[in-house]
Protein backbone atom coordinates (compact mmCIF):
# COMPACT_ATOMS: atom_id res chain seq x y z
CA UNK A 1 0.00 0.00 0.00
CA UNK A 2 1.41 3.31 -1.05
CA UNK A 3 2.80 5.83 2.03
CA UNK A 4 0.03 8.23 1.11
CA UNK A 5 -3.01 6.35 0.61
CA UNK A 6 -2.18 4.54 4.66
CA UNK A 7 -1.49 8.43 5.66
CA UNK A 8 -5.24 8.96 4.19
CA UNK A 9 -6.85 5.76 5.61
CA UNK A 10 -5.48 6.16 8.51
CA UNK A 11 -6.22 9.77 8.96
CA UNK A 12 -10.06 8.95 7.87
CA UNK A 13 -10.59 6.46 11.02
CA UNK A 14 -9.18 9.00 13.32
CA UNK A 15 -5.98 7.40 13.76
CA UNK A 16 -2.47 9.09 13.46
CA UNK A 17 -0.21 8.45 11.34
CA UNK A 18 3.21 6.24 11.67
CA UNK A 19 5.84 8.39 12.84
CA UNK A 20 9.35 8.24 10.40
CA UNK A 21 12.30 9.21 11.77
CA UNK A 22 14.32 10.19 8.72
CA UNK A 23 17.27 11.60 10.69
CA UNK A 24 17.53 7.75 12.39
CA UNK A 25 16.98 5.66 9.34
CA UNK A 26 20.18 7.55 7.31
CA UNK A 27 22.00 6.71 10.86
CA UNK A 28 21.26 3.23 10.73
CA UNK A 29 22.17 3.00 7.44
CA UNK A 30 25.18 4.78 6.94
CA UNK A 31 26.09 2.81 9.97
CA UNK A 32 25.42 -0.51 8.25
CA UNK A 33 27.48 0.18 4.80
CA UNK A 34 29.92 1.38 6.69
CA UNK A 35 30.25 -1.68 9.14
CA UNK A 36 29.95 -3.94 5.31
CA UNK A 37 32.19 -1.65 3.57
CA UNK A 38 35.19 -2.15 6.63
CA UNK A 39 34.46 -6.03 6.73
CA UNK A 40 34.81 -6.41 2.82
CA UNK A 41 38.33 -4.21 3.02
CA UNK A 42 39.59 -6.45 6.13
CA UNK A 43 39.22 -9.61 3.82
CA UNK A 44 40.59 -7.94 0.51
CA UNK A 45 43.68 -5.50 1.72
CA UNK A 46 45.67 -8.28 3.41
CA UNK A 47 44.85 -10.89 -0.22
CA UNK A 48 46.20 -7.02 -2.31
CA UNK A 49 49.14 -6.51 -0.57
CA UNK A 50 50.26 -10.44 -0.30
CA UNK A 51 49.62 -10.73 -4.37
CA UNK A 52 52.00 -7.60 -4.70
CA UNK A 53 54.35 -8.31 -2.29
CA UNK A 54 54.54 -11.67 -4.17
CA UNK A 55 55.13 -9.67 -7.46
CA UNK A 56 57.76 -7.85 -6.25
CA UNK A 57 59.49 -10.53 -4.81
CA UNK A 58 59.51 -12.12 -7.56
CA UNK A 59 60.68 -9.42 -10.24
CA UNK A 60 63.80 -8.42 -7.44
CA UNK A 61 64.19 -12.44 -6.86
CA UNK A 62 64.55 -12.81 -10.66
CA UNK A 63 66.87 -9.64 -11.40
CA UNK A 64 69.27 -11.21 -8.65
CA UNK A 65 69.34 -14.31 -10.16
CA UNK A 66 70.24 -12.95 -13.66
CA UNK A 67 73.04 -10.61 -12.02
CA UNK A 68 74.73 -13.81 -10.01
CA UNK A 69 74.31 -16.00 -13.39
CA UNK A 70 75.92 -13.07 -15.73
Amino acid sequence: MPLCLAVFLTGAAGVTAPVFDISELMTTSVTNVQTQLFTVLNIVIPSVVSVIAAVVVAKFGIKWLKRITA
